[in-house]
């Protein structure tokens, strides 16, 4: 086992780059969770059709957003229920 020496600003500096890449993962997965899908992408990326999208919007199964007359989902939303209709199979 090898035992490291490092003087205190070494281990300052060592720990301020740990503490700042920590908050850019961080930052980036809060971005892309509150990132808004139109339908489109929404099913594109869970491999349905843009009707079965509307349906689960239409039904309550999706939660949505409305913004200037167009739908949204949040991407979060999209995972969290794709997760909860893996867990009914």
């Amino acid at each position: 086992m090898k035992v490291a020496v490092l003087t205190e600003a070494e281990l300052e500096a060592l720990v301020r780059e740990a503490v700042r890449e920590a908050l850019e993962l961080a930052a980036q997965r809060f971005e892309r969770q509150d990132r808004l899908l139109t339908r489109r992408e929404a099913a594109e990326m869970l491999d349905v059709s843009e009707k079965t999208i509307s349906n689960w919007i239409s039904d309550g199964t999706l939660p949505h957003i409305r913004r200037g007359g167009r739908v949204y989902v949040r991407l979060s939303d999209l995972l969290d229920g794709r997760s909860a209709r893996r867990r009914r199979l």
